[in-house]
């Protein structure tokens, strides 16, 4: 880069990009499973809330100073009661078993 061109963070002109503090606040909400049933299985439900804030290192006139971010984030889970068995697993858990792998 030539020296008469910056190279830093925070010069005149230097694109907004360039974040001279971000801060960042979460929390998660996780009750327990609702309507848990043995042949079903059980729905879930998760919620996330984030805060963030960017403070850029220089700001161009007429724009704003900073800039802030509210996120929800809502899901919705199923838990099978029972997952599929697989065709190999059965080998798998005998062969763990035995103390010399090599019978």
């Amino acid at each position: 880069m030539p020296m008469d061109q910056p190279s830093r963070y925070g010069y005149t002109k230097s694109a907004n990009s360039q974040n001279r503090a971000i801060n960042e606040i979460s929390f998660r909400l996780q009750p327990g499973p609702f309507g848990k049933d043995a042949k079903y299985g059980a729905i879930n439900f998760m919620g996330q809330y984030e805060y963030l804030s960017a403070n850029p290192w220089y700001v161009a006139t007429g724009a704003p100073k900073n800039a802030h971010d509210n996120t929800i984030l809502l899901q919705p889970a199923l838990y099978p009661a029972r997952l599929p068995r697989l065709p190999w697993a059965s080998s798998v858990a005998l062969l763990s078993r035995n103390k010399d792998w090599t019978q």
